[in-house]
């Protein structure tokens, strides 16, 4: 029985519908032979597969389940463990204020039981929480608080752990030097374990630190090193993850095709898992890559050129935002906030681009108000504030409405008043050379002839005032020193004008 439970959990980073599938025989077994115990393994067990697919609330269901079954046997330990797992399932969906509520119910019976291996577990999960938040002060006293226990108890493979999370907090704070410092003695005592898989975790933080300082090389040679050992371990969720990471360091390389490669070789197995919140992950990564390619200084070379990368602007704009709403709307299905937020403002951005201002403004009011509730615990109690800053931010929208409007209309008002100047202007000449065909006076043809030269000078020095100022930066003898170039470059219709002039002479 327990071997089923115990096969069950070993295939959630593996196979997780196998692990399924071995969970709802061990639920089965049980049942049949009355073993309590093991039903609510069995359902433990489930919870988790289900989990690794992103499927959280049916993960919450099977914990619950084994909750119940728990509180009938008395099993103070199994409902610790189960209300610490509901706290992680919470954590992935950003929802902190109920993440944090079942770590402290799983820390106080942990406590109670005297279980310190599990409590220095909660204590450090609430340190990753107050992480998150940007709470760094509280955030390193629970790992610190994790940390002693630990080393109290001498379980190495925690205080690895606890050194590893501060120096993520370290690496948020963007001391590196600090991070870097951590994360080897973690690596070092895991390495000292023969741990491999807490091996791979230390050398893709330290992977994420190299990538932060644009450290490119150093980044690929570590998730490099992580990545073989997930491959050595059949972790299919973590070959996913180290690919994916590779595909952003390319990204920020501007090694468009190569991103896109790693990109697609992650999606690829997060799909086959069923992993919603990698495949969100990845087409999030991948809606930015093209928002990169649509920026006007990005340059690609011919030959890099494929089915994936163009160099339209509108086509990487429009798979930018294809791609973005791909992944919030996967986030939304499984309840994610924090990177359904960041993926909304990167849409908002993506719309403005396409001058989709309306859109543009709906995205950037749904990320704020997203934000604001996965730092704020007490959210729902401030919905006169979220109203408050709606109101404000549909004002600043209508604001900024007004000025493009107002802008459009003077750019309306200015090519159609540059239109009639250059038809004036044309009219102009085609008059002079009709008085030349009918011998009309010299005076009248030398008036016309100087209104027309003086029209055509002034018409460049309007229609170039905008970028010149930009050029000049409105320095007087810069500007001046570019008027004298238009001068001369009119120099040759001066000619043409004399030789009007000496053409009614002969006359």
């Amino acid at each position: 029985m327990n071997l089923l439970a115990d096969l069950s959990f070993t295939y959630y980073s593996i196979n997780p519908d196998k692990g399924i599938e071995y969970g709802l025989e061990g639920v089965e077994l049980a049942t049949d032979i009355k073993w309590k115990e093991g039903e609510a393994n069995s359902y433990s067990s489930l919870a988790v597969n289900q989990w690794s697919k992103s499927e959280y609330q049916k993960a919450l269901e099977y914990y619950g389940k084994s909750i119940k079954i728990n509180e009938e046997l008395g099993n103070k330990r199994g409902i610790a463990r189960d209300f610490g797992n509901i706290g992680i399932i919470y954590q992935n969906q950003s929802d902190y204020s109920k993440a944090l509520e079942y770590y402290r119910k799983a820390l106080k019976i942990n406590k109670e039981v005297g279980n310190k291996n599990y409590a220095a577990s909660n204590l450090a999960n609430m340190g990753i929480i107050y992480q998150r938040q940007s709470d760094y002060p509280k955030a390193l006293e629970y790992q610190g608080k994790a940390l002693k226990i630990n080393e109290e108890l001498g379980n190495n493979i925690g205080i690895a752990g606890n050194l590893g999370n501060i120096g993520i907090i370290y690496e948020n704070q963007s001391d590196y030097p600090k991070a870097l410092e951590y994360h080897g003695k973690s690596l070092k005592i895991n390495e000292e374990l023969g741990n491999e898989n807490y091996i791979a975790k230390s050398l893709g933080n330290i992977g994420n630190i190299y990538g932060n300082q644009s450290d490119y090389l150093k980044a690929l040679e570590y998730f490099g090193k992580a990545l073989k050992i997930k491959k050595e371990l059949r972790d299919k969720n973590g070959v996913a993850l180290y690919l994916g990471n590779i595909g952003n360091v390319y990204r920020d390389q501007s090694d468009y095709p190569k991103a896109i490669e790693y990109f697609e070789k992650a999606l690829k197995i997060y799909k086959e898992l069923g992993n919603k919140n990698g495949v969100a992950r990845n087409l999030g990564s991948m809606g930015l890559l093209y928002l990169y390619l649509s920026q006007d200084s990005v340059k690609i070379s011919p030959n890099e050129l494929n089915d994936y990368v163009s160099l339209n602007k509108d086509i990487n704009l429009n798979n930018a935002i294809k791609y973005s709403l791909k992944s919030i709307e996967i986030y939304k299905e499984i309840g994610e906030l924090k990177f359904r937020s960041d993926n909304l403002n990167k849409l908002a951005f993506a719309y403005k681009l396409k001058g989709n201002y309306k859109k543009a403004y709906e995205a950037h009011v749904e990320h704020k108000l997203l934000q604001d509730s996965v730092f704020n615990e007490e959210k729902s109690k401030e919905i006169g504030k979220m109203e408050a800053q709606r109101e404000q931010l549909e004002a600043d929208y209508a604001e900024e409405e007004a000025i493009r409007k107002e802008q459009e209309e003077i750019d309306r008002r200015n090519q159609v008043q540059y239109s009639i100047i250059s038809v004036v202007t044309v009219l102009i000449f085609g008059v002079i050379f009709y008085f030349i065909r009918r011998n009309v006076s010299f005076g009248a043809i030398d008036t016309l002839t100087f209104i027309a030269f003086l029209l055509l000078y002034e018409f460049v020095l309007v229609l170039t005032e905008p970028w010149v100022d930009e050029w000049t930066h409105n320095v007087p003898i810069y500007k001046l020193l570019i008027n004298i170039g238009f001068a001369l470059i009119l120099i040759p219709l001066q000619k043409l004008e004399h030789k009007i002039k000496g053409k009614f002479d002969k006359k």
